[in-house]
């Protein structure tokens, strides 16, 4: 006899859907009359009231634990952010300690971070004589000027020759030294500044390969990469000038380099 859908037959059938509920709670009741007296049935297992007690405790004690381990998981968590912050920090500190020490004054390099000019430096310029004495040039001379303000006596009779014979008590420091220029140092152009100059080869003589040039560093900002200088006489102009288009850059590791206007065949700069 097949069951109609959807109705359940009382005498003598039943719904398919009833026989699973009756079968669950049979199973379960016979689970239970199965258990001795005093005991209940848990998870399938017979236990008394004091295992029952047990059980909680044991249940207790594991919630506890998980919740001391999400705390000490928490506070591992919080711990490694600090530590990720303060590396953070420390590299940002040590950084900006790179780069003040490459500002800050050091031996090579005492006028660094800012612009620099020797307390009290300055310079007076000699009488101005055009063709003093019938010599046929102008006065003073980039060499006379030089020597006017630092005291210095004259290698010969060209200027490039302070390079290759400094006055007493001054050091080479060639392009690319590292020791920054300061205040106060000599510069020092090769002759080829004449030489390939054909105005000048007859003013400085190109048979001698040229009289080169001299100047004194009046100030320098490492931190804007600037340097200013002043000379007499650049390129025959017969006037002291100040010179502000010339550029350092480098530091103590790498070394130093003037570069931008007027630069080209310069040896470097003279220093005590």
């Amino acid at each position: 006899m097949q069951l109609p859908t959807g109705k359940c037959m009382l005498s003598g059938f039943i719904c398919a859907g009833s026989l699973s509920l009756i079968m669950l709670l049979s199973a379960s009741l016979a689970g239970a009359a199965s258990c001795p007296p005093n005991t209940v049935a848990v998870d399938g297992q017979c236990l008394n009231k004091a295992q029952i007690e047990e059980l909680k405790k044991k249940q207790e004690q594991q919630r506890q634990l998980q919740q001391q381990n999400a705390a000490k998981q928490a506070v591992h968590d919080e711990r490694m952010k600090q530590v990720a912050k303060e590396r953070e920090d420390a590299l940002r500190q040590q950084s900006a300690q790179q780069k003040q020490q490459q500002l800050a004054p050091t031996k090579a390099n005492p006028v660094a971070g800012a612009t620099a000019q020797l307390p009290g430096y300055s310079y007076t310029s000699p009488e101005y004589k055009n063709n003093p004495g019938g010599r046929g040039y102008c006065s003073p001379q980039c060499a006379e000027f030089v020597r006017y303000n630092l005291g210095v006596s004259s290698p010969g009779m060209y200027a490039k020759m302070y390079w290759s014979s400094p006055p007493k008590g001054y050091k080479q420091y060639p392009q690319g030294s590292k020791r920054a220029p300061r205040p106060g140092d000599m510069l020092v152009w090769k002759g080829e500044l004449n030489v390939n100059d054909p105005k000048l080869i007859k003013i400085c003589g190109g048979k001698v390969g040229g009289c080169g040039h001299v100047a004194i560093v009046k100030s320098v900002n490492l931190t804007k990469g600037t340097l200013t200088r002043v000379d007499a006489n650049w390129l025959g102009s017969c006037k002291v000038v100040e010179h502000d288009k010339m550029t350092v850059s480098g530091d103590d590791k790498r070394g130093y380099t003037i570069a931008g206007e007027d630069s080209n065949y310069l040896y470097g700069w003279l220093s005590k």
